[in-house]
């Protein structure tokens, strides 16, 4: 028999991958013939369900089932303890980059910065309220965990300021052209409708935290201070975003459209 998971263990893939229709597709990529894999309707919780992909596994039914899913739960809780045996910095390095540039609406991050250093001892932010390219540089040598980036965006152009203090529109591509060849564990872009830039940004980060709506600078701060008090609960920016996005929904009915509104973008290799 081939290789499979303690009990343990599945307890925590099916936390990683719950019960919904993206899991079986990311079981056909890993191999899993899509024909023979176990309906979804027809279990009761995400355990029971990973325990009958557990049986294929042990019986070989896919070479390096064990291992492919493994990468595959390595893409999106890196740091997970127990199947990784690996924890997370007790403190995350962020450098935070605010940019208002010329000829847009200004934006208005201090008070975006502040509920993040509000958040409690588990950040250390570097704060650069007028950011150019330049400092994305930084993000090149892995001293820095996150990148908390405060500026316009559309689709995948976010603006910055050059160094001659004009508006620069810089393509998310080229963006993650200057994080290379370091990676993060997590950017968080709050901006107006960033969706395709975090999912470009996905090659140099393990987790991207974005927006698919408009995002007003009373609601950037507002998301920010629950995203990073839930980051310090959590064991990974994804989890910490999904608990921050339900706990702002219960306790801010009115903010509702805006928490539906984030994007959790899992990184690729690719």
């Amino acid at each position: 028999m081939a290789a499979g998971f303690t009990d343990r263990e599945l307890s925590e893939l099916a936390r990683i991958f719950p019960l919904a229709r993206a899991t079986p597709l990311t079981l056909v990529r890993l191999g899993f013939d899509r024909d023979t894999l176990p309906n979804i309707q027809a279990v009761d919780n995400a355990f029971e369900y990973w325990l009958l992909i557990n049986e294929k596994i042990c019986t070989g039914e896919v070479a390096g089932g064990r291992e492919a899913v493994l990468r595959a739960a390595g893409k999106r809780a890196p740091y997970n303890e127990v199947l990784f045996g690996a924890e997370p910095p007790g403190v995350w390095q962020v450098l935070f980059l605010g940019s208002s540039p010329p000829g847009l609406d200004p934006l208005q991050f201090d008070g975006e910065f502040r509920r993040l250093v509000d958040a409690g001892p588990h950040l250390r932010p570097d704060y650069r309220p007028i950011a150019t390219v330049r400092d994305v540089s930084e993000l090149r040598d892995g001293k820095y965990h996150l990148l908390h980036l405060a500026c316009h965006a559309r689709a995948d152009e976010l603006f910055f300021t050059d160094r001659s203090g004009r508006t620069l529109v810089v393509r998310a591509g080229d963006l993650a052209d200057l994080i290379r060849p370091g990676r993060l564990r997590g950017i968080v872009l709050n901006a107006c409708t960033s969706e395709a830039a975090a999912t470009i940004l996905r090659a140099v980060a393990d987790v991207t935290v974005a927006h698919r709506d408009e995002l007003v600078d009373e609601d950037a701060g507002l998301w920010a201070g629950y995203l990073y008090d839930a980051l310090g609960r959590t064991r990974d920016l994804a989890g910490a975003a999904d608990l921050a996005r339900r706990e702002l929904i219960v306790e801010h009915g009115d903010k509702r459209a805006m928490a539906e509104g984030v994007v959790v973008v899992l990184g690729s290799t690719t």
